[in-house]
């Protein structure tokens, strides 16, 4: 293992001391459709597999003693974002127990919490709940898909579903600027820079139903307690669905659903929206732990912190910086600045502040002799800000040897390096 670090480092020492290396290109990542028709492929593949075992076994196998209620099952227009559920119920017509050993189903789309094992007590029933999401079918028109239950002793019976992934019913939204609206998958939040800022984000939904039905959605609702919607029926086949937060807002990403009931054409399922923003921002510690060395730290003396102001992250963010790219919220978050800092002092320590470039220079003035080894908690508040804590307290003797092994072993390891480099440039020693 020292073997393989002191390389790591030494070939880490030559491409820093050579040339700087071509940049190389940013990690692809994969959009949401992309992720589906990767899933799906897996699963077709899985698919096929399960229906060759399916098919061998009835081949050699007795049909198993079941009667299947509606055992292809058509869910009509299934339309964009919908989400539905239902069910198989399958009957045990024998009087004997039925043990099932796996349930498959073949869709992505198509999930089940129940488990893929049991037993059928004798002329009892076995009910697989199934939840449908459109979002997972990777494209539009006539579907169908299968549900497999494997037995111990019998065929497999295999259940059907299918229907037609409509584009009839769409959700768009218009921003400032834009010239006509543009489809979402999700509630489009985005930044909001302050947890007490009114805002409301509009969600037109319109049909186009060939077949001249009527489109009427239900009341929608909330996951997340903190929003409420407000629906505005425009004309026929055409809603306003806005959004809008219960203030203060909580800081950080936001979690949750917009969900709303398609009563008309179906009132069988719903459209599923994930809300997607984040608020507000946070101040963030160059440490989390300010320690007095009682050997060496006498008296007052001064620590200096550096606080900065960050966004938070969510789903966008994470795949920028994934990309090697900055959070996009980055350029709507202003400087922290000695004048909103709100912290004042705490038993021990006095602070004051200075501009960084960056934020806060906090200076600390620790009177060494009130530091305990418990130590204090420091909250340092800023306005507009979710807070940071720091710890101060009297370093034990145990943690200082602690630290001062590490450090040890880290020059060690350093001077180790350097001397590899030395004797072979550029090389990897195996």
């Amino acid at each position: 293992m020292k073997k393989l670090l002191l390389s790591l480092l030494a070939l880490t020492s030559a491409v820093l001391l050579a040339q700087q290396p071509p940049q190389a290109p940013a990690p692809h990542i994969p959009t949401e459709q992309e992720k589906n028709l990767a899933r799906q492929a897996e699963i077709d593949e899985q698919a096929e597999q399960t229906r060759a075992r399916a098919a061998e076994e009835q081949k050699v196998l007795p049909p198993a003693p079941v009667s299947i209620d509606n055992a292809d099952r058509d869910l009509g227009f299934i339309y964009m974002m919908e989400q539905r559920d239902f069910q198989f119920v399958l009957t045990n017509t024998s009087e004997e127990p039925l043990a099932y050993k796996d349930i498959a189903i073949n869709c992505s789309c198509t999930t089940s919490k129940i488990s893929g094992h049991g037993t059928i007590p004798p002329k009892g029933k076995l009910v697989i709940p199934l939840h449908f999401n459109a979002q997972k079918v990777t494209d539009f028109g006539d579907f169908i898909r299968d549900v497999i239950v494997f037995f111990d002793k019998y065929a497999a019976a295999v259940m059907y579903f299918r229907g037609n992934h409509s584009m009839d019913i769409k959700l768009t939204v218009m921003r400032p600027g834009d010239t006509r609206p543009h489809l979402v998958t999700s509630v489009p939040i985005g930044f909001v820079p302050d947890i007490y800022m009114k805002w409301f984000e509009t969600i037109n939904i319109t049909a186009e139903f060939p077949e001249g039905k009527e489109l009427e959605i239900g009341t929608p609702f909330f996951t997340n307690k903190r929003f409420t919607a407000e629906v505005k029926k425009i004309q026929k086949n055409y809603y306003q669905v806005i959004v809008r937060p219960i203030l203060p807002m909580d800081y950080g990403p936001i979690s949750g659903s917009l969900r709303i009931p398609l009563v008309k054409p179906t009132n069988q399922g719903y459209i599923m929206l994930p809300l997607n923003g984040t608020v507000g921002t946070l101040i963030s510690c160059n440490t989390d732990f300010v320690y007095i060395d009682p050997t060496t730290e006498h008296g007052v003396v001064t620590k200096i912190l550096t606080l900065t102001r960050f966004p938070y992250e969510n789903r966008e963010a994470l795949i920028a910086r994934a990309m090697g790219n900055p959070n996009p919220y980055m350029r709507f978050v202003e400087i922290l600045e000695p004048k909103d800092m709100k912290t004042k002092e705490a038993p021990g320590v006095k602070f004051s502040y200075t501009q960084g470039k960056a934020g806060v220079y906090v200076h600390c003035d620790i009177d060494t002799d009130k530091m305990t080894e418990e130590g204090i908690d420091v909250v340092f508040e800023a306005l507009g800000s979710a807070p940071c804590t720091v710890k101060f307290a009297r370093m034990t003797e145990e943690l200082r040897k602690t630290m001062e092994e590490q450090e040890k072993i880290r020059k060690e390891i350093e001077q180790e390096a350097l001397e590899e480099e030395k004797q072979n440039p550029g090389v990897i020693v195996e």
